[in-house]
C-alpha cells in the first residue's frame, strides 16, 4: 500500500509542476488564469467530496483506488498528445485538472479508509506517518524532478512521467491481500451523507479541527497558487529552480512526517498539534521577501518550515479520524472533513489570483502569508486547548500520561513523607497519624480520655 500511494502522489506532485509551467510558458497563462487551474483541481473535493465518501463506505476500497489509478493515467496522457497535437488550449488543462481532481477525491477518501483494514490501531499514528513520508518523499522527488524535466524536455513531454507513475501505483494496490470486510447496510446515498454530516459538526473535536483545516488551506493554497508565477515574473527564476523550491515544502514534510509520532508521545497529540500551528506558521512571511540569487533561500526556508508544520499536523488529525471514528462511518467522516478542508481552496485560489492581478503578486503574497502565521489561534479558543491527547474511540487519551506509582511504605529507618499542615500522616500539633517515624513500629494506641475529676 506504501508504495502504491507513494507512487501516485509521485505522478500527482509532478503534475503539480508541469501543469502550471506549461500554462504560464506555453499558453500565457495570466494569475487568475492561473488560480482557475488550481481551483480546478480542488474543486471536486467540494462537488464530490460527501457522495465519495458515501459511496466507499459502501464499497470495496482496493478496487476504487485501482480505477482512480487507471483513469488518472488516460487523462493525463491527453495532455501530451494535444500539446504535439498543435491544439492544447487552457480549457483542456482546466478539464484535466478537474477531472483527476475527481479521481484524486475518490482515491484518497478511499485509502484512507482502507488504512485501518489493513493496519491495527495501536499502530496507526506510525503508519500514517510512514505513508504521509512516502507522500512527501514523492513530492520533493516529482516537484524537483518536474522542474528539470520540464526545462529539458518541455511541460507536456514530462506528463509522461506522470503516466507511468500511476501505471505502477495500479499494480503496487492489486498485490495487497489484507482482506477487506464485505460493506454492510442498504442505506440510501442522501441518508448515508446526512448522517456522516450530522456525526462530524455535532462533535466538538471534529468541529474544530474542521475550520482550522479550512483557514490554513485557505492561506497556504494561495500562497502555493502565486509562488510559481512570483518566481518566474517577479523573481526571475528560471524553471528548473522553481521545481527545486517547489520540492522544498515535501523536505519539510518528510521531517514532520518523522516527527509527528514522537511529538505526540512526548508532549500530547493535542498540544503538539497547537504547537506546531504556532510555531511553523510564521516562517510563511519570509516568502514574500524572496528576492533573485541569495534571498532565494527565503523562499527555501519559508516552505520548508510550513511544510514541517502542515504535515505533522495532517499525521495527528488522520490518525486520530481513523482512532476516533467508527469504522462504519470513517469513509464519510472523512470525505466531510475534507469538504472542511478543501471547501476554501478553490475561494482562496481565485482570490489570490485576483489579488495578485490588482494589487501585484508580492502583495497578496503578504496578504495570504499574514493570514496563514495566525490560523493556529483557531485550537486557542476551541476545547482542544486544555486537553492533552485527542481522544481515540473509547474515549481516552491515544498518548496517555503514565500512571502514578502505587504508594510504597517505608522501610525500616526511613523517614515518612510530610503532608500538608493538618492533614495526611501529620496533624497541626505535629502528633503522627501512621507508623511512629523511623521505627516501623505500629502506631501507640490512643490515650484513654481524663475524666473530670482526673
Amino acid at each position: 500500500m506504501w508504495a502504491g500511494e507513494t507512487s501516485s502522489r509521485l505522478g500527482a506532485a509532478v503534475t503539480s509542476v508541469a501543469l502550471p509551467l506549461l500554462a504560464v510558458t506555453e499558453l500565457g497563462a495570466s494569475s487568475v488564469l492561473m488560480g482557475v487551474l488550481s481551483a480546478a483541481s480542488y474543486l471536486p473535493w467540494v462537488l464530490l467530496g460527501l457522495h465519495a465518501g458515501a459511496w466507499v463506505d459502501r464499497a470495496r476500497k482496493r478496487p476504487i483506488m485501482l480505477g482512480c489509478d487507471v483513469a488518472s493515467g488516460l487523462l493525463l496522457l491527453s495532455v501530451p498528445l494535444a500539446a504535439w497535437a498543435g491544439v492544447l488550449t487552457m480549457a483542456h488543462l482546466a478539464a484535466v485538472a478537474f477531472l483527476t481532481g475527481c479521481c484524486t477525491t475518490v482515491f484518497v477518501t478511499a485509502y484512507r479508509a482502507y488504512v485501518p483494514v489493513v493496519v491495527p490501531q495501536a499502530g496507526l499514528v506510525t503508519a500514517n506517518a510512514r505513508l504521509q513520508g512516502g507522500e512527501q518523499v514523492a513530492q520533493v522527488a516529482g516537484r524537483g524532478l518536474g522542474g528539470v524535466l520540464v526545462q529539458v524536455l518541455g511541460a507536456a513531454g514530462c506528463l509522461l512521467l506522470d503516466v507511468a507513475s500511476f501505471a505502477v501505483s495500479a499494480v503496487c494496490l492489486s498485490r495487497i491481500r489484507a482482506t477487506e470486510p464485505a460493506p454492510v447496510g442498504e442505506v440510501g446515498l442522501r441518508a448515508r451523507i446526512t448522517e456522516g454530516l450530522r456525526f462530524t459538526w455535532a462533535d466538538p473535536h471534529l468541529r474544530t479541527l474542521g475550520l482550522f483545516s479550512a483557514i490554513g488551506n485557505l492561506a497556504f493554497t494561495g500562497l502555493q497558487t502565486l509562488q510559481v508565477v512570483f518566481l518566474v515574473r517577479d523573481v526571475g527564476a528560471a524553471p528548473a529552480i522553481v521545481g527545486v523550491l517547489a520540492a522544498t515544502i515535501s523536505v519539510g514534510g518528510i521531517a514532520g512526517a518523522a516527527a509527528a509520532p514522537w511529538s505526540g508521545r512526548r508532549f500530547g497529540t493535542a498540544r503538539a498539534m497547537v504547537a506546531w500551528a504556532l510555531v511553523t506558521g510564521p516562517f510563511a512571511l519570509l516568502v514574500p521577501l524572496t528576492s533573485n540569487g541569495p534571498g532565494l533561500v527565503l523562499i527555501a526556508v519559508g516552505t520548508m518550515a510550513t511544510g514541517t508544520g502542515l504535515v505533522a499536523i495532517t499525521v495527528i488529525m488522520t490518525s486520530f479520524r481513523q482512532a476516533y471514528c467508527p469504522p462504519e462511518l470513517l469513509g464519510r467522516v472523512g470525505s466531510t472533513a475534507a469538504l472542511f478542508t478543501y471547501a476554501a481552496v478553490p475561494a482562496g485560489t481565485l482570490t489570490a489570483g485576483a489579488l495578485g492581478d490588482v494589487l501585484g503578486n508580492r502583495t497578496a503574497l503578504w496578504v495570504v502569508a499574514a493570514l496563514f502565521t495566525g490560523y493556529g489561534c483557531v485550537l486557542l479558543v476551541s476545547p482542544l486547548r486544555t486537553l492533552r491527547d485527542l481522544p481515540d474511540r473509547a474515549g481516552l487519551a491515544v498518548h496517555r500520561d503514565p500512571p502514578p506509582s502505587p504508594p510504597r511504605t517505608p522501610g525500616r529507618g526511613e523517614p515518612w513523607p510530610r503532608g500538608p499542615r493538618g492533614h495526611g500522616w501529620f496533624s497541626a500539633g505535629g502528633v503522627l497519624r501512621g507508623r511512629r517515624r523511623g521505627t516501623g513500629a505500629p502506631p501507640r494506641a490512643p490515650c484513654p480520655a481524663r475524666s473530670a475529676s482526673g
